[in-house]
Parts: structure tokens; sequence; C-alpha cells
């Protein structure tokens, strides 16, 4: 099953089901969020479907010990997330500020991907590499949190 396919048909919850009031919620946007924020995408995935039993943990490890420092702060980057599904797929998603800070990476993202960290890990190049359209972001009220997951370090 595909995480497309994952995805429940009951849609969101309510305001006041996700903990906050309706006048919470609506007090929580500002007057600036209908303002258009310049954000770019971009998904690199590979495929774990015949990657070796430890590529799972190496990639936790690489992210943590590696793959974090090297996205944070970069220029031109609004923040990166790292997923995966176990036996399934790895995927680096990135948000820009720009699509020209997004297409300068992805140029040189993929010519160099056949000989990257991810794919000597997994033991394949990705399977898809492609920008895509951000229509919008929404923190939550626990706020962003970068830094390791709670799987990097097990």
């Amino acid at each position: 099953m595909t995480e497309e396919q994952r995805v429940t048909e009951q849609g969101a919850p309510a305001a006041g089901e996700r903990g906050m009031t309706d006048q919470g919620a609506a007090a929580a946007m500002s007057a600036d969020s209908s303002e258009a924020v310049p954000m770019y995408g971009l998904m690199v995935r590979w495929s774990l479907a015949d990657a070796r039993p430890e590529a799972v943990q190496q990639l936790r490890d690489f992210v943590r010990t590696t793959s974090l420092t090297r996205f944070s702060g970069m220029a031109g980057l609004r923040f990166k997330t790292w997923r995966m599904v176990e036996g399934e797929w790895f995927e680096g998603t990135y948000v820009w500020a720009s699509a020209e800070a997004r297409d300068a990476f992805a140029a040189a993202d993929r010519a160099g991907m056949h000989d990257s960290p991810g794919t000597r890990i997994v033991g394949s190049a990705p399977v898809l590499h492609a920008p895509f359209e951000v229509l919008a972001v929404a923190e939550g009220a626990e706020g962003f949190a970068s830094g390791p997951g709670h799987g990097a370090s097990t």
C-alpha cells in the first residue's frame, strides 16, 4: 500500500478536535497569513524494496551524524525533512525559498546522485527526483522542531 493510499478519507479534524477552539484557530492565523510565501519543493526518493537489511539503520545513522549538519542553516533552504518507511522507501523532502535555489541544488544533486551517500547505502539510485508545488505550510500549536527524530537513535 502506498503512502497516498494510506491517507484516510475522513479529512482533517475540526479545530476543537485538535485541542484548539475555533476562536483560537482563527487567532493563530495572522492578518499576513494570506500573503504568499515563496516555497519551492523537491523530493528525492529511494526504494528500499531491494536494500540490504542493515541499510535502514545506516540511513538513520547517516542522517543523524552527517546529513542533518550539512543542511542545517543551508542558504536558500527553508527546511528539509528525511522520511522513511522501512522496507519501502527513504526520502529527502526539501522546501526552498526560491526556484533558483531549488533548481541549482537539484541540478548538482542529480549530477552526483549515482555516487551519493544515500545511493551507496541503499545500493541503488533514487527512483524519484522531482520538484513539487508547496501549497501551504501550517505550524501547529506545538511549534516546529528540528533535530533527529526518535527513530534516529535506535
